[in-house]
């Protein structure tokens, strides 16, 4: 599900898929950032879900209101996934990162883009209304300075000052 130079979002599976949706149910919007199928894997059903949150540019934006509709859609939506007897993973990039753990200085960067915390209490509550793990977490619970994000400008990334943002959550 995409968009030529911008959005885009997809699901690849080597088992069939079944019920494939293309954009985020509950939200009206153009931007291909959702994705959701069902992979038949031998006995029994796999729900996945591909998600590219909206940066939201700055808390004082216009674009940061469309975030956080998107992640009221994203946690409603899951919601209907408690109808469901199947495992799910929802993965993606959710320009967030939840946890003090999961950026270089939360305390210079508490309140920015991707770690404010109206962002993370939305982020947070997909997680535990929803009971769902973060990955990356159950097999490295303290790990901090692995980052799946670092700004192109000042050397961020030789210098891992970075944030992670990209979540796979079962």
């Amino acid at each position: 599900h995409g968009q030529k130079t911008y959005n885009g979002v997809a699901i690849l599976s080597k088992f069939p898929m079944e019920e494939a949706e293309r954009g985020l149910p509950g939200l009206e919007d153009t931007q291909a950032r959702y994705a959701e199928a069902v992979v038949s894997l031998p006995g029994r059903a796999l729900r996945v879900a591909n998600v590219y949150v909206p940066n939201g540019e700055s808390p004082s934006s216009e674009k940061w209101g469309y975030k956080m509709r998107f992640y009221d859609a994203l946690i409603a939506h899951a919601e209907s996934w408690k109808l469901y007897d199947e495992p799910i993973v929802l993965g993606g990039d959710f320009n967030c990162a939840p946890f003090p753990a999961d950026t270089y200085d939360p305390l210079r960067q508490d309140g920015s883009t991707c770690y404010h915390p109206a962002e993370r209490a939305k982020l947070r509550t997909l997680f535990f209304s929803q009971r769902l793990m973060d990955a990356f977490r159950l097999i490295r619970p303290e790990d901090r300075g692995a980052y799946s994000w670092w700004d192109y400008r000042g050397g961020s990334f030789q210098n891992n000052t970075g944030m992670r943002i990209d979540h796979l959550l079962l």
